[in-house]
């Protein structure tokens, strides 16, 4: 009877390429901590938008930022945790994603 290969018994090149998404988990770790400074930032902006157009573009600038990282920061650990679903690391960095 044949066992089902463990996550780190497959050929790396039969397995997801996330490097376009994060280099590393420690580079993801890293923009995981960027994106708990934005609350404060985007908390500047309430009742000043009417200040001027460029102030205006700056708020949607930053609110597009935003969406990108978290979009990137969240796809990359849905499929980390996907890849070993009983990989405790790829539990908790989904588990810390969804909590920001």
């Amino acid at each position: 009877m044949q066992s089902i290969m463990t996550r780190d018994q497959q050929n790396p090149q039969d397995t997801w390429d996330l490097s376009s998404l994060y280099d590393s988990d420690a580079a993801w770790e890293t923009d995981l901590e960027r994106l708990a400074t934005y609350p404060d930032r985007l908390d500047e902006y309430p009742g000043t938008l009417d200040q001027s157009a460029d102030h205006l573009q700056e708020y949607l600038d930053l609110t597009v930022e935003v969406g990108i990282l978290e979009e990137q920061l969240g796809y990359y650990a849905m499929l980390r945790q996907s890849e070993d679903a009983g990989n405790s690391a790829h539990q908790d960095r989904f588990s810390r994603y969804v909590q920001v």
